[in-house]
């Protein structure tokens, strides 16, 4: 099948946000605070490196069949079964994320703010939601995550006039006291999330400008590294490495504590904040949703992705509510488990085929559209 309908650049570069940004600033502050401690910026630097690389293979290696995406141009490449074997490692890796974040929404939900609402109810809705987007198709899903990417990313100038009198820069001293070692082992669980910018092979087949794919890809990155340092930065300044750690939502912790000094009327700012990041986890569950459905329809060589999107949609819900029994176990499994599992298809499968696509042809000549 082939999704009808283009979408920018820019849009690219807003959905590229839109897949990575939501969760990272739910998650990364503490899972990189374990190992990094007051060192975490530095660890989202180099994190920020291992990803622009991801970018740059991915977008070059989806330039060189412009009008196909990995499903469509793996078993060209690597012959008939190890290209569907690939295709099917695409397909899950979406839908993976997609039943992750899910989860995370659900917890968070449920944990800080509706303690008494079931968590199904909050994974049905925006489920439900996500799923009217994809069926709508790429041009619906990029344009209504262009106007909430904009509120969205503008909430973190608000995040810094919120922190900006309890901010303490003592909290960032000594620098690499325990040397460089747990500064890359913290650097680990946002390379992986870093490495989420791979979706870019996915998208070009539909971007209008197709040589504008790499700029995309990086210029999604770059804003997300902002957007996510300013956070890392904010959090450990704010409340120290060590209480991080022990605090399992940072950013919203911090929202929730502090207050905006020119603006003292205003209570339960957390509140605001939480809608906004709703909207937010709303285009990150569509945007990687409708990457999965698109696969699996492709793989399956459908017409439409539209007949698959329901069902899966209702097979998602049933993973994301059964795979752990309670936050605990979930939080476990993002901790040790997801950043190896979507890094792998990021810094081991994304790398092999652009190496294989290397050698085995050279770049098509691209339109000049």
């Amino acid at each position: 099948m082939r999704e009808e309908g283009q979408i920018s650049a820019w849009q690219a570069m807003n959905l590229i946000v839109a897949l990575i940004l939501p969760t990272a600033i739910l998650f990364l502050p503490t899972l990189i605070a374990m190992d990094a401690r007051q060192d975490a910026w530095l660890s989202v630097v180099i994190a920020f490196g291992f990803g622009s690389v991801v970018a740059v293979l991915a977008a070059r290696l989806a330039q060189r069949f412009p009008g196909e995406t990995v499903i469509q141009f793996a078993p060209r490449l690597l012959g008939r079964i190890p290209g569907r074997i690939v295709g099917l490692v695409f397909i899950f890796y979406p839908f993976y994320i997609t039943f992750v974040v899910q989860r995370e929404f659900g917890e968070l939900m449920t944990g800080l703010f509706y303690d008494r609402t079931p968590l199904p109810v909050f994974i049905i809705t925006l489920t439900l939601l996500a799923a009217y987007l994809v069926y709508k198709g790429l041009e619906v899903v990029a344009r209504v995550n262009d106007m909430i990417m904009f509120i969205f990313l503008s909430t973190f100038v608000l995040f810094i006039l919120l922190i900006a009198n309890a901010v303490r820069f003592e909290e960032f001293l000594p620098v690499l006291e325990f040397g460089p070692g747990p500064v890359l082992l913290g650097a680990i669980p946002p390379m992986a999330w870093f490495g989420e910018v791979l979706a870019i092979v996915m998208l070009v087949p539909f971007l209008a400008q197709k040589r504008q794919a790499v700029r995309a890809a990086l210029g999604g990155l770059l804003i997300t590294f902002a957007a996510l340092q300013i956070v890392v930065f904010g959090v450990t300044a704010v409340l120290g490495a060590q209480e991080v750690v022990r605090v399992p939502f940072a950013s919203f912790f911090v929202v929730r504590r502090t207050e905006i000094a020119i603006f003292e009327i205003i209570q339960r700012q957390d509140a605001f904040f939480m809608m906004i990041w709703v909207g937010a986890m709303l285009m990150k569950l569509g945007a990687w949703f409708y990457l999965g459905v698109l696969a699996l329809s492709q793989w399956l060589a459908l017409k439409t992705h539209r007949p698959v999107v329901f069902p899966v949609a209702a097979l998602l819900v049933t993973l994301s509510l059964v795979s752990w029994p309670n936050f605990s176990v979930f939080a476990a499994h993002a901790r040790e488990a997801v950043p190896f599992v979507i890094g792998f298809v990021a810094y081991v499968v994304m790398p092999s085929l652009f190496v294989v696509a290397s050698l085995r042809r050279r770049p098509e000549k691209l339109s000049r559209r």
